[in-house]
């Protein structure tokens, strides 16, 4: 990622009654930059580094006073990732692959991973290449939290928003076919009930 600054000079005196000028020395971590522009701006600056300016008054024939700024880092952006699929709240019945996917993104242009996770566990290696996704693969039953992770290449970290998703037992309908007998007697039949004598074992 490329950076733009720009020195903004005040206070321009001249006994002379010369026009306003200066020069300008661009310096990233204490060293001069080679081949900066002469003016105010420069587009040679990258993340880390600590960049400082000298300032010299010029007339145009003679130099003046020398001043430099004070110093400024160029800081890393944040990356950013969002889960785009499942949507949050999906419902999945078992057995369930689940394809989990996410878009990462860095205004340095220097994402280098994104890892997934289930309730808080990895589901695989980090994934390096974009698209960036993995396949849940036997979901286990139960209500379950997706999460992406990215890092750049900075060491910088952010946590996508949670993803909801459950993972239910199929419902099953039992179909009776046929006759369905109770004690040997198909359904549709009446049998008589019969007893036997407690004293003389006549059937009754």
């Amino acid at each position: 990622m490329t950076n733009t600054l720009v020195v903004q000079c005040t206070g321009w005196s001249d006994a002379d009654g010369d026009a306003e000028g200066y020069r300008y020395q661009w310096q990233t971590n204490g060293n001069a930059v080679a081949g900066a522009p002469a003016g105010a701006r420069s587009a040679c600056f990258r993340v880390g580094d600590s960049v400082t300016c000298l300032v010299t008054a010029w007339d145009g024939a003679a130099a003046g006073t020398c001043l430099e700024t004070a110093p400024r880092v160029i800081a890393s952006r944040q990356p950013t990732v969002s889960i785009t699929a499942p949507a949050n709240g999906t419902a999945f019945v078992t057995p369930a692959s689940i394809a989990v996917s996410a878009v990462a993104t860095n205004a340095d242009g220097l994402v280098t991973q994104v890892t997934f996770f289930v309730d808080g566990t990895p589901l695989a290696a980090p994934d390096t290449t974009p698209p960036f996704g993995v396949v849940w693969a036997n979901a286990a039953t139960g209500t379950h939290h997706l999460t992406a992770q990215v890092r750049d290449v900075f060491g910088n970290v952010a946590t996508s928003l949670s993803c909801a998703v459950t993972v239910a037992i199929p419902s099953r309908v039992i179909q009776l076919q046929g006759d369905l007998a109770f004690g040997g007697v198909p359904v549709g039949q009446v049998s008589q009930p019969s007893c036997r004598s407690p004293t003389s074992g006549i059937l009754l």
